[in-house]
């Protein structure tokens, strides 16, 4: 795993940021050269409605999928249909094709 001190350096680095916003406690080993560092506010969890928000009226509605599968289908699943079915094991990929 990766620590906050060397992903902040990473982004420095291929300078793909301009700022990053961690916890407030985190904030005291949030060093960097270039990069606005701020704290995080006013972040929530959506709620649980809003994770197949894009899945609902699709074939992979009726998928049982893990948190992390739900997540990434309904992200791709109304866009790109085959990044959304990479996410899927070789079944469910069968019945999202179909349908069923």
């Amino acid at each position: 795993m990766i620590s906050l001190s060397q992903l902040i350096a990473a982004a420095e680095k291929v300078e793909c940021a301009n700022a990053v916003s961690v916890p407030a406690a985190d904030l005291p080993t949030a060093k960097t050269t270039r990069l606005k560092v701020g704290t995080i506010s006013g972040y929530r969890t959506a709620p649980a409605s809003d994770q197949k928000k894009q899945i609902s009226g699709t074939s992979a509605e009726k998928l049982t999928l893990s948190p992390a599968q739900a997540m990434k289908v309904n992200a791709w699943v109304r866009t790109d249909m085959r990044k959304a079915r990479s996410f899927l094991t070789k079944s469910q990929q069968a019945r999202f094709k179909t349908g069923d």
